[in-house]
C-alpha cells in the first residue's frame, strides 16, 4: 500500500499576491526539532539576499523563526496554502535566529515542477531569461564617489560582460578603466545604463527584475545608456544561459 495514500497535495498559492504584513507560518526540522511551526508575518517582498545561483531571486521575507534545518520547508499563509520555500537566514552577528528568515517564493517553483517531478534538478536559470553582465548601482555609491569618478547620480555601471551572453551579442561594454581612491579601487570607464523600455532604471536589482521575471527568452529590451558622454540606444534581444 502506497504510504501516501489518501493524503492531498499541498496546495500552491500565487506569490505574486503575497503582501507585507499578513501572516506567514514556516515548518521544517530546526535543529533536528522535527516538525516545528512557527509564525510572524511577511516583512518584505521582493528582497534580494546573497545570490543563491547565477540569478539572483527576490525573496519573501519573514519574521517567522527560521533556523538551520527548515531549509526545504514550507512556507504557508494563513490558509495553509504554500507561498514559498524556506531557504535562508541572515545572521549578522552570529544568532540563530535574528527575525531574518528568507523563502523564495512559490511561483518560480511552479514554474520548475515539470523538471522536479522527472526527478531533474532545476536552478532558476532553466526557466528565466538572463542578461549576462556584472553591474553597480551608482546610487549606491557615496556622492563624493561619484563625483571624484564623474560618475551620474543614478544609474547602472556594467563592470564586466559574460562572453556570448545577450550583453555580449548586443555589444554592451564593460569597464576598461580601474581608478583608485585613497585605499580602494573602482572599475569605471563601462556603460552605464539610465533606461529600459523608457523606464528610469536606479538599481542592479531593478534591472534583474525588469530582465528575469517580467520579461521571457526572445524579448527585445531597449536600454539608454551612457558611453563616453554620449547617450545611446542599445537592443538587447534575452535569452536563457545554459
Amino acid at each position: 500500500m502506497d504510504a501516501f495514500e489518501g493524503i492531498a497535495g499541498i496546495r500552491i498559492a500565487d506569490s505574486d499576491g503575497v503582501k507585507v504584513g499578513q501572516k506567514s507560518i514556516a515548518i521544517g526540522n530546526p535543529f533536528s526539532l522535527e516538525s516545528t511551526v512557527t509564525a510572524g508575518i511577511i516583512s518584505a517582498v521582493e528582497q534580494f539576499t546573497p545570490s543563491i545561483g547565477r540569478v539572483r531571486v527576490p525573496m519573501l521575507q519573514t519574521d517567522a523563526a527560521i533556523n538551520p534545518g527548515n531549509s526545504g520547508g514550507p512556507l504557508l499563509n494563513s490558509q495553509g496554502q504554500l507561498i514559498g520555500v524556506n531557504t535562508s537566514i541572515v545572521n549578522p552577528e552570529g544568532r540563530s535566529s535574528a527575525g531574518l528568515g528568507f523563502a523564495v517564493p512559490s511561483n518560480p517553483l511552479v514554474e520548475a515542477l515539470a523538471n522536479l517531478e522527472l526527478g531533474g534538478l532545476s536552478d532558476i536559470r532553466d526557466t528565466r531569461p538572463t542578461f549576462g553582465a556584472r553591474v553597480q548601482t551608482l546610487g549606491a555609491l557615496p556622492k563624493g564617489i561619484r563625483k571624484a569618478l564623474d560618475l551620474p547620480d543614478e544609474g547602472v555601471l556594467i563592470i564586466d560582460v559574460l562572453p556570448g551572453s545577450p550583453a555580449d551579442k548586443a555589444g554592451i561594454r564593460g569597464s576598461t578603466v580601474v581608478e583608485t581612491l585613497g585605499s580602494f579601487d573602482f572599475e569605471t570607464g563601462g556603460d552605464i545604463i539610465t533606461a529600459v523600455n523608457g523606464e528610469a532604471l536606479n538599481s542592479a536589482e531593478q534591472l534583474n527584475l525588469l530582465v528575469s521575471y517580467e520579461s521571457a527568452a526572445g524579448e527585445e529590451l531597449r536600454l539608454d545608456a551612457l558611453r563616453d558622454g554620449e547617450t545611446i540606444t542599445i537592443s538587447v534581444t534575452l535569452e536563457m544561459i545554459p
